[in-house]
């Protein structure tokens, strides 16, 4: 149809513009990102690995699966419970699934379906799409045009397609940004009445917020891993504006989407990573959020005044399941390698933004340098893990962060089992450095909240059961530190 895509290496350093149709480059083991230059729409494409045999002028092919981080485009994220009907479905279709979607970098592996011009199997296909299924494959003969869809038809399922992506976009940015503003309000707060020059450092250089992950690289975790990079990115197009409630209670009083360049001229950008032009969000949000007085009145004058906060997203990733194992097994585990790397080189900066600040100064030459150290082992562990579960890098960033006075997230598939492994040691851990626990009772302490903690009462509101969904079977590939104690898990939903 002579529509131009943008082509870029899976290691996103650097950028090339196809002058003809994708059919015809070269482009092996590449993402793509495809824009409808022609109708001026800018909206992502869904990207993935181009086939082996790319090169065939008379086939395009665009494969649902993960060829970089930086590509969203798992929908089964938010199936739950309905996995196995995915999987019915792709077999109904005729898709070969390999090891529930698995491959080398988390998404579908399936084989190609032929898109024809019937407007019901067109109208499955998309609905299969929402699902997670395999891949769309549009066969074109030497003329350019499908043999088996009017030219019509064929760019509306492009449209369509678009409109998929950009929908699961929105949903998964939402949900990151409800996250943001929670973590936001109480850091806020909490510095107000404990730390007030953690303020000063939010209003000169932003606020860090750190994700967690302990998703695995294949099967169903891999798709969700693959929509949070994407989510957590977008966050770095996020600032915040301060205002005085009228009652006693924070509140968001709006959020308003300007444009990238708008944002740009509101908020510190040099602790954020680079992006190729591809790369950028359509839109960027300043949530505002009204404290109350006794709150606003410690807030910095420039703050007070209507200067934003920028947020610094990073997220550290490491799998720590069954399913992990097996992806080190495979070797599958490039993805989490990669999500480390670039996220190592925002904590990087943001660190050395924050020592030119009053707050680091405050900390005095030992804590600092204790910081630099912590920095640099985190920065080894990314540079040499290769498929192992070095979950060191897990604790060594989030403390790092919490030094920093950062917003701290964790989050797993339910963010009920495998979280709660997580919080409760980080927890035990904070006891000790801040409340005088000593260090050889972290692990007492953390096996009694997993037992008698608030983590029970998280997963029986989800599942209506006072016990973690594990067996005895998957505790055994579990780091140590992540076991729950006998008596506190079950075999159950998750």
């Amino acid at each position: 149809t002579g529509t131009t895509f943008t082509v870029t290496g899976a290691t996103g350093s650097g950028i090339r513009t196809a002058e003809e149709p994708l059919a015809t480059r070269p482009a092996r083991g590449n993402s793509i990102i495809g824009r409808r230059e022609k109708s001026g729409l800018e909206d992502v494409q869904p990207g993935g690995k181009v086939n082996q045999d790319i090169r065939a002028p008379s086939a395009l092919q665009i494969e649902h699966g993960f060829a970089s981080p930086r590509v969203l485009l798992r929908s089964d994220f938010f199936s739950g419970e309905g996995d196995d009907e995915c999987d019915d479905e792709m077999r109904r279709s005729g898709v070969v699934a390999t090891e529930r979607y698995g491959s080398s970098m988390g998404g579908s592996k399936a084989a190609s379906r032929p898109v024809t011009g019937d407007a019901a199997l067109v109208h499955q296909q998309t609905t299969e799409m929402r699902k997670g299924v395999g891949s769309i494959s549009i066969s074109t003969p030497a003329n350019g045009l499908p043999s088996s869809l009017p030219e019509v038809e064929y760019a509306r399922s492009l449209e369509l397609t678009e409109m998929l992506i950009r929908h699961r976009l929105d949903i998964a940015v939402v949900q990151c940004l409800s996250a943001a503003v929670c973590g936001f309000i109480q850091r806020v707060e909490v510095a107000a009445q404990q730390h007030p020059a953690a303020l000063h450092q939010y209003a000169a250089i932003g606020i860090l917020m750190h994700f967690e992950s302990l998703l695995s690289t294949i099967g169903n975790d891999a798709g969700m891993l693959g929509d949070m990079v994407v989510a957590v990115r977008f966050m770095d197009f996020v600032a915040f504006r301060c205002g005085k409630a009228s009652g006693g209670e924070s509140e968001v009083a709006s959020v308003e989407e300007v444009s990238i360049a708008e944002f740009s001229s509101l908020s510190r950008s040099d602790a954020r990573r680079p992006m190729n032009a591809f790369e950028l969000p359509y839109t960027a949000f300043v949530v505002t959020v009204n404290f109350s007085e006794i709150i606003f009145e410690k807030l910095p004058p420039n703050v007070q005044e209507g200067q934003v906060i920028s947020v610094h997203a990073c997220l550290f990733t490491q799998g720590i399941n069954e399913h992990q194992t097996v992806a080190i097994k495979r070797n599958e585990c490039k993805l989490q390698e990669e999500i480390n790397r670039e996220n190592m080189a925002v904590i990087r900066s943001y660190a050395t933004a924050f020592r030119s600040t009053p707050t680091a100064a405050a900390l005095g030459e030992t804590r600092l340098n204790r910081l630099l150290l912590m920095q640099d082992r985190m920065a080894s562990i990314v540079r040499t893990s290769r498929r192992e579960k070095n979950c060191v890098i897990l604790p060594l960033a989030a403390d790092f962060s919490r030094q920093m006075n950062a917003i701290r997230l964790t989050s797993c598939k339910s963010a009920k089992d495998r979280t709660s492994m997580s919080i409760t040691w980080e927890m035990a851990r904070i006891l000790s450095a801040h409340h005088h626990l000593p260090e050889r009772e972290i692990g007492k302490v953390t096996q009694d909240m997993r037992r008698y903690g608030v983590r029970i009462e998280n997963a029986f509101k989800n599942i209506g059961s006072h016990k973690f969904a594990f067996n005895s079977f998957q505790l055994q590939t579990f780091p140590e530190m992540y076991r729950a104690p006998k008596g506190s898990y079950d075999t159950g939903k998750t």
